[in-house]
């Protein structure tokens, strides 16, 4: 109850400050030192009621809380009735409803096996070179490895950020600075991800939806894991991270199969085959295609020297891949199990 007596008050004060304020420029003569009272009762009046809209912020928005009070002071003042009206839907609407505004954190790769069916065959007409020669060219002019670092940026894998690493050895400056600055905003979106994700787990206190930011920071981290970027030392410190952040999602998220196909990935990429094995054939039981995991199981039978199952596993992904490493190891095995 006190939590709104304080408010309630100040909000009285400020009231009656405004109109005494109006009184005295409606109801007495006009001069300048009526003009100057009433412009010192109307900040008065501005100033007290922020002072009672601030006690509502978020707490997500308490590091920004002088910021946001000058901002709403400056509306109360500007637009005497409609400014404290818009204060309040801010704080009460505005600054509530944007906690539950969802990042998206998904990070997987995209699934060219699904495309490979009638996957267009384009001739090369000019004497095109792959974006790997042009980029590693001494000689290639400068605008076109800018042209291709542009599109390696949209690509978002590992091996196109692997490409764009190299500009920055190349031994134009320009080239090496366009490089250099996508690899930085990349870094900087990410942390400012994670940095936010975990505000809202602190101030979150729905279990759900705290469950839920977890995910979301689980495969933020994933992000940075397969993307490369991070300093090597950091490596234990990000799987770490990632593993606690999937086990504090399935504490109250128990059937989500990312997470399990996540969790092996992890395991599976740190070399713990059992374990990895384990999220993936939980992953399985909770209902995801086999198509999925298959060729990470079938790698964990290779590391087991379970060879029969790398054949089983084989038969699992599609027998037309664009993955050409993938389709001739799947021919190898599949040939050699019949």
């Amino acid at each position: 109850m006190k939590k709104y007596l304080e408010p309630a008050f100040l909000i009285f004060i400020s009231l009656v400050a405004e109109g005494i304020a109006f009184y005295t420029i409606v109801m007495t003569e006009h001069n300048p030192l009526m003009l100057m009272l009433f412009l010192l009762l109307h900040m008065l009046y501005a100033y007290l009621m922020a002072a009672a809209q601030i006690r509502f912020l978020p707490k997500l928005y308490q590091t920004q809380k002088e910021r946001v009070t000058l901002f709403i002071l400056f509306f109360n003042f500007l637009v005497p009735v409609l400014g404290a009206l818009f204060g309040w839907i801010l704080l009460l609407w505005g600054f509530k409803k944007s906690q539950h505004i969802e990042i998206e954190t998904e990070i997987e790769e995209v699934d060219m096996e699904d495309l490979s069916e009638g996957f267009p065959v384009i001739e090369r007409i000019f004497g095109e070179g792959s974006l790997q020669a042009l980029i590693s060219s001494h000689n290639a002019p400068a605008q076109r490895k800018i042209k291709a670092l542009s599109l390696l940026t949209q690509m978002k894998t590992k091996a196109s950020l692997s490409l764009i690493k190299q500009t920055l050895h190349d031994p134009n400056d320009e080239v090496r600075l366009v490089g250099f600055s996508m690899i930085d905003n990349m870094e900087k979106k990410i942390n400012e991800k994670i940095h936010h994700l975990k505000i809202m787990i602190r101030t979150q206190r729905d279990p759900l939806q705290k469950a839920l930011h977890h995910r979301e920071l689980a495969f933020t981290y994933w992000e940075l894991l397969y993307q490369g970027l991070f300093d090597e030392n950091l490596r234990p410190f990000l799987i770490e991270n990632t593993l606690h952040e999937i086990e504090e999602a399935k504490k109250v998220i128990q059937d989500d199969v990312k997470l399990y196909k996540l969790e092996g990935r992890i395991h599976l990429q740190e070399g713990r085959y059992a374990e990895a094995k384990k999220a993936f054939v939980q992953a399985l039981d909770l209902g995801i295609p086999q198509i999925e995991v298959a060729s990470f199981m079938a790698e964990i039978s290779f590391r087991e020297k379970n060879h029969s199952r790398i054949a089983y596993w084989m038969e699992k992904t599609p027998c037309r891949s664009i993955n050409y490493q993938l389709h001739t190891l799947r021919a190898v095995w599949v040939r050699e199990a019949k």
